[in-house]
């Protein structure tokens, strides 16, 4: 369905004669056909979208071998599924401090649960953690058991809840005090609807336009979607083994790359050290902290050489 709507608001749909089948080769094709007619797209961005949007909707949507993803789903339980694991999920507040600032984050963080203006499962996340969890084979279900056990699932959900609402008030921050710096930030992506989304930011509505935006911001700090995976892991099915554990950390290199590496490239070199420096002491010490918190944890199972009585409640 999702399929179709895509293809369908691109005016490019194509169906294979005598279904409702969506006819990727052709709707693709007829897609780049009216890009090209109006001049946006020369020869080399064609067949980069084509290729992309093969790889997302073809490659995409296969599975890998069962026996892979048992493997996997294995891997994963053994290695994510216990609490010191999903302490590691704390250091998504960096992420949210380094996009949206330190104050924005604060304020979701005092705000609590119970206050949040949006929750991940209105951005259709719930218990997503990451796209690479999201299969169907394997030991999908045991996978989602010991991940809620562990508590993994919850410090994630609560990572997520705090970055798109604090990046929620940043953007209505911004579409009140500086109308032109959203518009420049947004328009290439939502076009007309522009200024109809700061419209609703400024009223503190939550609508579709809001939701999207707010997607696209979580989604680049987390693979929350097929579309942010390499186009290696989409055409190549059984090789997304590979790729197991390693997701969240190819997307912190894909924003060092657009943040720093690409502003640099551009000629932007303060900006580039400004924001290098900014994702070394906010990244570093959200981490840094983490891990500290986890050797903490660890030292309670750990006795040796500590002054840790095991046989005395008022330890606990």
């Amino acid at each position: 369905i999702a399929k179709r709507q895509f293809f369908n608001q691109q005016n490019s749909l194509k169906k294979v004669k005598g279904t409702d089948t969506v006819d990727l080769s052709e709707s693709i094709g007829e897609m780049l056909a009216q890009m090209r007619a109006k001049g946006e797209l020369n020869h080399t961005q064609e067949d980069n979208l084509r290729a992309l949007l093969t790889a997302r909707f073809d490659g995409g949507e296969r599975a890998m071998n069962r026996t892979l993803a048992s493997v996997r789903d294995i891997q994963n339980m053994a290695l994510l599924a216990n609490f010191r694991s999903a302490l590691i999920q704390l250091a998504d507040v960096g992420s949210s401090v380094y996009v949206n600032g330190l104050g924005n984050t604060i304020k979701e963080i005092a705000t609590g649960i119970k206050g949040s203006r949006i929750q991940p499962e209105d951005l259709g996340l719930l218990n997503r953690t990451s796209i690479e969890f999201g299969n169907v084979d394997g030991f999908s279900k045991a996978l989602d058991a010991t991940m809620k056990g562990s508590l993994f699932t919850k410090f994630d959900r609560g990572g997520k809840r705090i970055f798109i609402n604090s990046s929620y008030n940043k953007y209505q921050k911004l579409a009140e005090k500086n109308p032109s710096a959203f518009i420049k930030k947004w328009d290439e992506v939502f076009g007309d609807e522009t200024v109809k989304l700061m419209e609703s930011l400024k009223k503190g509505e939550v609508n579709d336009n809001v939701k999207l935006m707010l997607w696209n911001e979580l989604s680049e700090v987390q693979p929350i979607s097929l579309s942010e995976m390499p186009k290696a892991y989409l055409e190549v099915p059984n090789g997304r083994i590979f790729y197991a554990m390693k997701s969240y950390m190819l997307k912190q290199l894909g924003l060092v790359r657009k943040d720093i590496v690409n502003e640099y490239r551009k000629g932007n070199k303060q900006e580039a050290l400004v924001n290098a420096t900014r994702y070394a002491l906010i990244m570093g010490t959200a981490n840094a902290t983490v891990q500290d918190v986890r050797n903490y944890v660890k030292s309670g199972f750990d006795t040796e050489g500590m002054n840790v009585d095991f046989t005395d409640a008022s330890t606990f």
